[in-house]
């Protein structure tokens, strides 16, 4: 009874065992088949992750070529010329952060595969692990592997890779600062600019020869506003239909003073002084020719009639108009005294000379002493100064009008010289040439013009020195020009 159980129990055994042997084969068998699927996938997976990476270049690449483009395009264009509704500013910004965003994905897949390569060179702890991983995860963790891995030696290539990690936090704020929008000037079409230029001089005279009115008015609101440093007032006239206006280099003719090195330190002799001193009798004026007569004659009186003496001294220099000048021992500051004749002095041809005037200029330094000193005074002393106005050329270069206010980046002066030319009555003209054979700009200059325009300048610049607005403004202006006398002109004739 007891073996047949037994025998049930074998053979159930045996089938279980032929049951478990063919299951197990068929596991083992699809086992097989899982792991040669698992294996396509992982190698697909794998060339999908490479292809991932190597798109992320790209992208970066297309994104960095597509700002080139951008700034090329718009270099040096107005923004209008841009007709995109989005501004390239916002473009900009945009390839940027596409930029940054695809070049973190390979740095960070590269960062992850260069810690197994630093296992497999050298043995490591597990924080060197922590420190790759954190590294591929962003730029604080790249800068904490770098502080890290300072001290021990590790990969170039992960070196290198941290360092561009940590690099990509400035790259949009440096991309957001490559555009810029400032005012630029431009030409505008069918817009034109000029300025009155002065290729010759010509101008209308009166029955008598002289100047017109009209022209007599214009040199004399020069010469006040030059007193006054108002050159504003005698600007060329001008167009200029924007708020800056450019012109090319142009030549004018213009005159020119031209002075003589330094004034001129005159004493009582080389001036000639001449003292004058009333009688303490009946009051007759006596004049000496020395101040060692006057000095003698001022103690003879015992100094009554000091306070009443006076001096006359004159300057005499080439060419050059003598100064004259009356000081008197009762004033109380030194008084400008201007000359209002015209001083004629050597002829001079007209027609070969360039000086327009002669002017002398003296400045008194001196005068009479308290009684007291009048023993140890060595006279009269003054600074004269010597000055001529020519013709000239100006050259001026990038002119520039913006504001109303015309300014030039060059302003040189050449001196011009007369070609000789014959009379003739078709041909009424000087040529006034700024180089020799007037390679360079040349000036017609009308004859009797240039004989009016010596008389004219000499016997204006004799009034406004006698006004009494230059009389007041000399003696109160900040460039010392107190006790100055000015006498003008030389006057040259044909």
């Amino acid at each position: 009874m007891m073996g047949k159980p037994s025998k049930k129990i074998y053979h159930s055994a045996l089938v279980k065992s032929n049951t478990l042997s063919t299951t197990i084969s068929d596991l083992l068998d699809h086992s097989g088949m899982r792991q040669n699927s698992t294996y396509r996938i992982s190698n697909a997976f794998k060339r999908f992750v490479g292809w991932w990476e190597v798109g992320a270049v790209i992208a970066s690449l297309i994104s960095l070529g597509l700002i080139v483009a951008i700034l090329s395009t718009m270099n040096y264009e107005s923004r209008v010329a841009w007709k995109l509704p989005i501004q390239p500013n916002s473009l900009v910004a945009i390839f940027s952060t596409i930029a940054k965003s695809a070049l973190l994905i390979p740095l960070a897949e590269g960062l992850s595969q260069l810690k197994w390569n630093h296992y497999e060179e050298r043995a490591g702890t597990l924080d060197h692990l922590q420190a790759f991983d954190d590294a591929s995860r962003g730029p604080w963790g790249a800068l904490m592997f770098l502080f890290k891995m300072m001290r021990r030696r590790f990969s170039f290539l992960a070196t290198a890779g941290a360092l561009l990690t940590i690099l990509t936090l400035v790259f949009e704020p440096f991309t957001q600062q490559i555009i810029d929008f400032p005012s630029r000037y431009v030409v505008l079409a069918n817009e034109t600019t000029s300025i009155m230029v002065a290729d010759g001089w010509k101008s209308a005279l009166d029955s008598s020869g002289d100047a017109t009115q009209s022209t007599r008015f214009a040199f004399r609101l020069g010469l006040l506003s030059a007193l006054a440093n108002r050159t504003s007032l005698v600007m060329p006239e001008f167009s200029c239909s924007t708020l800056e206006c450019r012109l090319p280099g142009f030549s004018s003719l213009a005159a020119c003073p031209e002075c003589e090195n330094g004034p001129v330190v005159l004493d009582d002799n080389s001036m000639e002084c001449k003292y004058s001193l009333p009688s303490a009798v009946n009051g007759s004026m006596t004049t000496f020719n020395n101040l060692r007569d006057f000095k003698e004659s001022v103690h003879e009186a015992r100094g009554k009639t000091y306070s009443n003496a006076s001096t006359t001294c004159s300057s005499n220099h080439g060419d050059y108009p003598a100064a004259n000048f009356t000081i008197f021992n009762n004033d109380t500051e030194l008084l400008q005294q201007f000359s209002v004749n015209t001083f004629y002095g050597e002829k001079l041809d007209l027609y070969e000379s360039i000086v327009i005037t002669n002017l002398t200029g003296l400045r008194v330094t001196s005068s009479f002493p308290p009684y007291s000193e009048l023993d140890g005074w060595n006279g009269m002393r003054a600074e004269s100064t010597y000055c001529h106005l020519n013709f000239c050329t100006h050259q001026y270069d990038q002119v520039v009008i913006k504001k109303g206010n015309i300014m030039s980046a060059t302003d040189v002066k050449f001196p011009v010289e007369f070609v000789p030319t014959p009379w003739s009555a078709d041909y009424p003209y000087l040529l006034a040439c700024s180089y020799n054979a007037c390679v360079g700009p040349s000036f017609q200059i009308h004859k009797d013009s240039r004989i009016a325009l010596t008389k004219m300048v000499g016997k204006l610049v004799n009034e406004v020195m006698a006004t009494e607005f230059t009389s007041d403004y000399l003696a109160n202006s900040t460039h010392h020009l107190h006790g100055t006398t000015w006498h003008c002109c030389e006057r040259l004739h044909a």
